[in-house]
């Protein structure tokens, strides 16, 4: 749990593959609303 609990909040690779998918649903939902 302790692990866990430090590859979210410490580790900077899964931060920026966490970042990177929350910018891609924004760029998929923002595609879809001007369709």
């Amino acid at each position: 749990m302790e692990i866990f609990i430090w590859l979210k909040n410490e580790n900077p690779v899964v931060e920026t593959a966490g970042n990177g998918k929350k910018l891609l649903h924004s760029l998929v939902i923002s595609l879809l609303a001007l369709l």
